[in-house]
């Protein structure tokens, strides 16, 4: 699925794939039509992980996401919220 999309299919240094996504809503929206078409159903069969790797972009009490955006921690925890509401997230790492 995602050659045909045109995304990066590279496997990066802990085995996963890293194509570029609009954002997260759209990696999580593309994980679970992958999973259907494998004929899995997503929180029965399969379920999702997630490395956040917040400490990536955390600077003196805020998380940057985009050049000049930046979130408290309530709010950068609200949105791993919604995902785990939407989507079979068993494991968060690093939020």
């Amino acid at each position: 699925m995602l050659k045909a999309k045109g995304l990066n299919t590279a496997v990066g240094d802990e085995g996963g794939f890293a194509p570029k996504f609009k954002n997260e809503e759209q990696a999580f929206t593309f994980l679970m039509r992958a999973i259907k078409k494998a004929g899995y159903i997503p929180g029965k069969e399969v379920a999702l992980a997630t490395d956040i790797a917040a400490s990536e972009f955390h600077d003196n009490g805020t998380y940057e996401l985009k050049k000049g955006k930046k979130w408290s921690a309530e709010k950068m925890m609200a949105r791993v919220a919604s995902w785990q509401k939407k989507y079979p997230l068993v494991s968060i790492e690093d939020p």
